[in-house]
């Protein structure tokens, strides 16, 4: 990060990723706070067809995979004179980090190191690098095609068979018991098993309370937490109309999160998802270093860590946060004619807003 000493009258800031769920939450994140009218958003994404919500200005980018990201990164922070870059994707943040001694006049949200980043993000390295803290459940790699038994003498039944760097519950399965019919049930998700998010791992089925927490950590290493969120209603990949969340005080996850963000390194804005038993046993299931997509119920309880990377930006100080719990989060499919989106709604609110229609340009509906 290259943080501009002079505070301008208006700051432009690059989003990339714009149609993700990730990016025009945390731009509603910004656009509601106390600096929300310093702000112009330039929303970036590889598909020029992704909807985008609440910019300014649009831009189109190559894939972080391609050796030409970094040079039309700063071609494009030159000639629109972006002042600050954040990244919402796992690749471009892994882009970000990998490329970081070589950004040039690129200014971003803190990153951590490339290879902190990546082991956070890769399952089975997170599981290793932390079984001292025992705070991830056993993981193994297997082979695809692996059968019950062999997955049942590797961690026992149920199990819990997913990609090494998958994300959103995409192409994942469980495995309930050493019948003939969940054979059957193994043997169709290998035939369908996609490699493109890394090799198979498998893990005992945690079934219990579902959270997950935001955060924010400064060049400085300093942690500062968004909301914890319970979720009421768990929906996993594309299929997260619905999902329900409710914002809680849970000093325990917070230190569970220190752990990792320590382990790794970890800078910026981060997600991390978790299961707590009922004995208050948590464990760490994903760790994304990267801004998370219900991001906005850490706004609408009173922790708007969007805005820290902007104030470090400017130098200028962190507001005093005033947390709520009990805050509820539903989310709800809306279609504006052209492109189907997921907009999160303070469920107390939602029905006089599930009609709001945000745009590009028209602003935010009243959410909270």
């Amino acid at each position: 990060m290259n943080p501009n000493p002079k505070s301008p009258k208006v700051l432009k800031i690059m989003v990339t990723a714009i149609g993700g769920r990730a990016a025009y939450n945390l731009v509603r994140c910004l656009k509601e706070s106390g600096i929300g009218k310093k702000l112009l958003f330039v929303g970036a994404d590889m598909s020029p067809d992704n909807p985008k919500l609440l910019c300014d200005e649009f831009v189109t980018i190559p894939s972080p995979k391609s050796e030409n990201y970094i040079p039309a990164l700063q071609k494009i922070v030159k000639e629109l004179n972006i002042d600050l870059v954040i990244p919402t994707s796992d690749e471009e943040c892994l882009a970000l980090a990998k490329n970081r001694a070589h950004l040039a006049n690129i200014s971003t949200i803190p990153i951590g190191d490339f290879g902190g980043v990546m082991s956070a993000k890769d399952k089975l390295e997170l599981y290793n690098a932390t079984k001292h803290l025992d705070i991830v459940p056993r993981t193994f790699a297997i082979k695809k095609g692996a059968n019950v038994a062999e997955i049942k003498d590797l961690v026992g039944l149920p199990a819990f068979i997913k990609p090494q760097m998958g994300r959103g519950g995409r192409h994942t399965h469980s495995v309930m018991n050493d019948s003939a019919e969940e054979q059957k049930k193994l043997d169709a998700y290998w035939n369908s098993f996609e490699d493109d998010f890394g090799a198979p791992i498998c893990q005992p089925l945690i079934e219990s309370s579902y959270y997950g927490i935001d955060a924010y950590i400064n060049s400085n290493g300093e942690i500062h937490f968004g909301a914890i969120r319970k979720k009421l209603k768990v929906a996993t990949g594309d299929k997260i109309v619905g999902m329900r969340s409710v914002s809680v005080h849970a000093p325990d996850m917070e230190n569970v999160c220190r752990q990792i963000v320590e382990t790794f390194g970890l800078k910026g804005i981060i997600e991390i998802e978790m299961r707590k038993e009922a004995s208050g046993k948590i464990y760490v299931l994903d760790v994304n270093p990267r801004v998370g997509g219900s991001i906005y119920i850490s706004k609408a309880s009173g922790r708007n860590i969007a805005m820290l990377p902007v104030l470090d930006y400017l130098h200028e100080q962190y507001p005093k946060f005033e947390y709520a719990d009990g805050i509820e989060m539903v989310r709800r499919e809306i279609d504006n004619g052209t492109k189907k989106f997921f907009w999160d709604f303070v469920a107390s609110q939602n029905n006089s807003n599930q009609d709001a229609m945000p745009t590009c340009t028209a602003g935010l509906p009243e959410v909270s």
